[in-house]
Formats: structure tokens, sequence, C-alpha cells
């Protein structure tokens, strides 16, 4: 995860410090690179591939000899899997956008629940969580900040953490984007008087 490197690390720990000098937030940011494996595609791709190349020499007014088909159709089946397997724009490209938009989603709910973040006080723990692979962006609230910002103000913050990760570096873009939302937590989520940092601005955990 070239884009989030040990420098964004650093200048995201500043950005969420800086954030909840001003807010009662107990916000953290989890980049991955991956939701799920998607294994499946691979072969499905080669399995079209190898279909269509065998069609081809049958629907062809030629004759071939079956050990012509068949190495053939085996070829174009294993350059096909190459493809799906090592050119990740292609592995997006045959993954389902819905079906990604979920294990995005499964992902991030299952990190805020590992990582503890609904134990705190009043219930403020944010988690935003980047998936690079598909590129997608979703945020996990709490109860105590779900009540505090409105449902549109949320899917604005994600949607916008989204756009941050699908353009050209991504890693600037998040901790604009972060900074950017300093207004908003300290307006909606004001810093309390007895309050505690309660999670590590660095908090990460694997499933």
């Amino acid at each position: 995860m070239k884009q989030f490197d040990e420098a964004f690390k650093i200048q995201l720990h500043e950005t969420i410090s800086s954030i909840e000098s001003v807010s009662s937030v107990e916000l953290v940011v989890m980049a991955k690179v991956r939701s799920a494996n998607y294994a499946n595609l691979p072969w499905i791709w080669a399995a079209v591939f190898s279909l269509l190349a065998f069609s081809l020499f049958m629907l062809m007014p030629y004759e071939f000899t079956t050990l012509k088909i068949y190495f053939e159709t085996v070829l174009v089946g294993a350059l096909a899997f190459g493809m799906a397997f090592w050119a990740t724009p292609t592995q997006r490209w045959l993954a389902n956008e819905k079906e990604m938009r979920r294990n995005v989603e499964i992902m991030a709910r299952a990190l805020f629940q590992k990582a503890g973040m609904h134990r705190t006080r009043d219930g403020v723990g944010v988690l935003v969580f980047l998936s690079q692979f598909e590129k997608m962006a979703y945020v996990v609230a709490d109860k105590g900040a779900q009540a505090s910002i409105a449902a549109e103000d949320w899917e604005a913050f994600r949607q916008t953490m989204e756009d941050a990760l699908r353009g050209k570096a991504p890693g600037a873009k998040v901790l604009e984007a972060i900074r950017q939302s300093k207004l908003v937590f300290a307006q909606q989520m004001p810093i309390l008087p007895d309050d505690e940092n309660e999670l590590p601005n660095d908090l990460d955990v694997e499933l």
C-alpha cells in the first residue's frame, strides 16, 4: 500500500489529533488492500474464453486436429486466467459492484467490532474504512456519533473519502478530505470538558 505508507500514517495521526482536540469524536482510519479475494473471477474468465475458443473452432469452416483444438483451447483459457489473476483493473472490471460494496461494508463492520470501537463511553467511535482493490470507502459510526450528525452528512463524508480514494495521489487526497471534516465534527460533536482519548489514532486490526 504505497499510498498509505509510514509518512501517510504520521500525517494521519496528526490530522486525527487535530480533529479530536476540538471534537468528542473518536476517529479511526483503516486502509486495507482488499475486502475479499475474489478467487473465483480468474476461473470464470478462463472458462468463458475457453468456451469461446472452442465454439470458434467448431463454427469455422475448416478442419482442425483434435490435439490442436484441445491445446489451443487450454492455452486461451490459461492466458485469460493469467490476465484476470495478475491485472487488478481486469479483476475489478469483472467483479460485481454490488458484491464489492457488500464486501467492503462487511469488512468495515467486522473491523469496527474487533477493534472494540463500540465500547467508547458515549458511543462516539467512527471508523473510516478504505478498501484499495475495490476503490471504495465505508464509514461505521457508533450510536452517539450517528445521533449527532445527519445521515446525509455521513453519506457525503463517505462519498468524499471514496472520491479521494479513486483519484490520483489517493493518500494525499484522503488526508485532505479528513482535514476538511474537522469543522463538521467540531460543530456537531463538540469536545466535552471531561473528554478522554479512548481510541488510539493509529488503531489497526486484522481479521
